[in-house]
């Protein structure tokens, strides 16, 4: 579906880029209570009598079908705001399914998992890391392998590299729409003790960067969005968290100092070395090139 219009925004690109975060925002805190109170009545009905399960199980068990409702929420956010506040259309926000379009996300989904990977191979090569197997419910699985981890890419690039890049560029330019862009996509992964230290912090900002650099590159979010779910979708099922809600095959345990490879689900310093080569990579085989060609292009007698 495409939605075109010749009329103005509603609202200067500042306005809209304040009023479409504090409604991302709300959606957010808004569909998290609501999930802990249906959580918090689920259980309540279900353990009457009996010692039940908890609250935190309870949660555990929904977290992937709550994780996707949100997704869809924000994504109907980003349209929404699109098409009715700036009048725009998905081509605004790199979602033309031009020529190149499919290789583009076949790129980012073979980039995200393949550096997961490597980085994987090299902490276990080096006796840093040790893997072990774990269950992991198949069906499950699955589900998250065709909805979490697509619903996240596709939901936190249309907004981020999306929507708010491109108002953040019209308000300021694309230097300045790539670093606000970036803060607030730290901003928004808050929920864990790691992105408050230095080191998380920097290795968030740089793959928001990177992501960022993707998009102009290649002028479409689709390699953005690949790169984004197979990056989740390896970083989780090759390195979790400790108690991570979404089923993984693997486990993995540090056997260096934290600060260097850190903790399954936080990063340290080998990370943000590695997440800086990616956004290198980035920069110097997608998103320049792009410049140069723009520049050729220009410069052609018309």
């Amino acid at each position: 579906m495409e939605f075109e219009s010749e009329q103005e925004p509603n609202l200067p690109p500042l306005g809209r880029t304040a009023l479409f975060f504090m409604a991302w925002l709300a959606i957010a805190v808004g569909a998290a209570v609501v999930a802990m109170f249906v959580v918090a009545v689920y259980v309540g009905v279900t353990s009457e009598g009996t010692t039940g399960l908890d609250v935190e199980a309870a949660l555990e068990r929904f977290v992937g079908p709550l994780t996707v409702l949100i997704n869809a929420f924000h994504i109907g956010l980003t349209l929404g705001f699109l098409w009715f506040v700036d009048r725009g259309r998905l081509s605004d926000i790199g979602l033309d399914w031009g020529a190149g379009r499919l290789r583009q996300l076949a790129v980012g989904v073979l980039l995200g998992g393949g550096f997961v990977s490597a980085t994987a191979g090299l902490y276990w090569a080096l006796g840093w890391m040790r893997f072990d197997s774990q269950y992991a419910d198949r069906f499950a699985w699955i589900l998250a392998l065709l909805l979490i981890y697509p619903s996240v890419g596709l939901a936190e690039e249309m907004v981020f590299r999306g929507y708010l890049l491109k108002n953040l560029e019209e308000w300021r330019g694309r230097g300045v729409a790539i670093a606000v862009s970036s803060i607030l996509f730290w901003v928004v992964h808050f929920g864990t003790e790691s992105t408050l230290e230095l080191l998380g912090a920097l290795t968030i900002l740089a793959m928001g960067a990177m992501f960022a650099l993707a998009r102009y590159g290649t002028g479409s979010l689709w390699l953005p969005i690949g790169l984004h779910a197979a990056y989740d979708f390896a970083a989780v099922n090759l390195m979790p968290p400790e108690e991570f809600a979404f089923p993984s095959f693997l486990k993995a345990e540090v056997l260096v100092e934290p600060w260097l490879v850190g903790a399954p689900g936080e990063a340290g310093l080998m990370d943000l070395i590695g997440a800086l080569l990616l956004l290198g990579g980035v920069y110097f085989f997608i998103y320049r090139p792009s410049l140069v060609t723009s520049a050729r292009h220009d410069a052609t007698p018309g």
